[in-house]
């Protein structure tokens, strides 16, 4: 059997105090044991391909574009938003080359719009954007259908939201959370995966979220199975207002309620990213976004779906939306080590298998127990986990293998006091996302 590591944040003495207890109560059944992580030799082998230099290439590369605003230049091959945006095209292609032509590689083109005294200040009324995609088909006939999307923003802007004069280099916001998606559509599309992987350089985010909008709105109104998405924006810096230097973590973003879709992705990737890059912490933060501020994945999150932003520890407000965010200031060692989070992210889940589906708690059964029923979801699940923690927890903290009956009822363990979740498992040890049960 591979062997297993505990999340950093192991079980506090008064949690191990309370597991004992659940333990005694379930004596009789499977083993209880604290929550650890699975750790995949293929997964780790991915991580550590992610490339320092190759990062650096491209956020210089997008920096030498000079201004990205949404509309400057936007039908150029080699200036502005509209070099960009051929450029990004063109890397996905390169990648998809390298590797048997596997990355399906489009546009998601939308229009857009000016305010009427912006649009006669520039001469504009509407110009065309586009969202760059590539896609990484999934192997398996079951997973194939579930997306897991990586993306971030690769417009840039100045002090002035509509500035197409002056330069907007956008090092750090976002040409390093659009760095990183190259670099995972790079060290991943090498692999085959059960699910499918999407790779997405939005545009339009610092008008208004345009390009991922339009695209979480198509995929609800298409009905995707989209199962996670994860936006990186602002990923590189380590020097912060104030004085402030930090690169021993990154923030994941997730709004409330605690049992949400987006809060429970964002407890896996604290997980995961925890357990394939040692000494770098996964910091969970319980708003949607930065005050007063939204990303990418508000639009998804939006349209019912997973969907969580990473940010730097330490942000410089001075550099940000501003013509001093340059690259000298992005730190390739941070960025490498927050892109290296998501490849073990979306790694785990494109190889793990689907959810469980029809997740319901038997209230027939005794209130001082919790007896769980579900549905497989098919594909290459071999058996089913629960996890427990208590409510006040905020990540999981005792799990129990359950079989694959459909049926398990944890005794001593009332939902009064802990969240109860489940999870399918394959033959590899890779998890699904959990389901809370209800």
């Amino acid at each position: 059997m591979l062997s297993r590591v505990r999340i950093a944040a192991a079980v506090t003495a008064v949690s191990m105090v309370l597991a004992v207890g659940v333990v005694a109560a379930s004596s009789a059944g499977p083993t209880w044991r604290p929550r650890s992580v699975h750790v995949d030799p293929r997964i780790a082998e991915i991580v550590g391909n992610v490339s320092e230099a190759e990062l650096m290439k491209s956020v210089e590369a997008l920096v030498a574009f000079g201004n990205r605003n949404t509309f400057h230049e936007p039908a150029s091959p080699d200036k502005g938003i509209g070099g960009a945006r051929a450029w990004i095209r063109k890397r996905f292609e390169e990648i998809s080359t390298a590797n048997g032509g596997r990355l399906q590689v489009s546009e998601d083109v939308f229009q857009t719009s000016l305010p009427k005294d912006v649009a006669e200040r520039l001469k504009l009324e509407a110009v065309e954007a586009a969202n760059i995609v590539a896609i990484l088909p999934g192997a398996d006939p079951v997973s194939r259908e579930r997306l897991v999307i990586v993306g971030a923003h690769y417009d840039s802007r100045n002090e002035e939201r509509y500035d197409v004069a002056n330069p907007a280099p956008g090092a750090n916001d976002n040409a390093s959370g659009v760095a990183a998606v190259v670099e995972l559509a790079r060290v991943l599309a090498p692999h085959g995966f059960g699910a499918t992987l999407v790779f997405i350089a939005f545009s339009g985010k610092e008008q208004g979220l345009w390009g991922s909008a339009n695209f979480a709105r198509n995929a609800r109104k298409d009905g995707m199975n989209v199962e996670a998405v994860l936006v990186n924006d602002a990923i590189g810096n380590v020097y912060g207002g104030g004085g402030r230097v930090d690169g021993t973590g990154v923030r994941v973003f997730s709004p409330n309620p605690d049992e949400s879709l987006s809060r429970d992705l964002a407890r896996f990737v604290r997980e995961r990213g925890m357990a394939y890059v040692p000494r770098f912490d996964v910091r969970l933060v319980n708003r949607a976004d930065r005050m007063n501020r939204t990303g990418d994945q508000r639009p998804f999150q939006e349209a019912g779906y997973a969907a969580v932003g990473l940010v730097e520890a330490a942000e410089s407000f001075e550099r940000q939306d501003a013509k001093g965010d340059v690259a000298e200031f992005v730190d390739a060692g941070m960025l490498a080590r927050v892109t290296r989070v998501n490849a073990a992210v979306l790694a785990s889940l494109a190889s793990g298998p689907p959810k469980p589906v029809k997740v319901s708690r038997n209230w027939e059964a005794s209130h001082y127990d919790t007896r769980v029923g579900w549905e497989a979801g098919g594909g290459t699940a071999v058996g089913y986990r629960l996890l427990v923690r208590e409510t006040t927890a905020p990540q999981w903290q005792w799990e129990v293998d359950a079989g694959n009956s459909g049926d398990f009822t944890l005794r001593g363990v009332s939902m009064d006091d802990h969240v109860v979740a489940i999870l399918a498992v394959d033959a590899e040890g890779d998890e699904s996302l959990p389901v809370v049960v209800r």
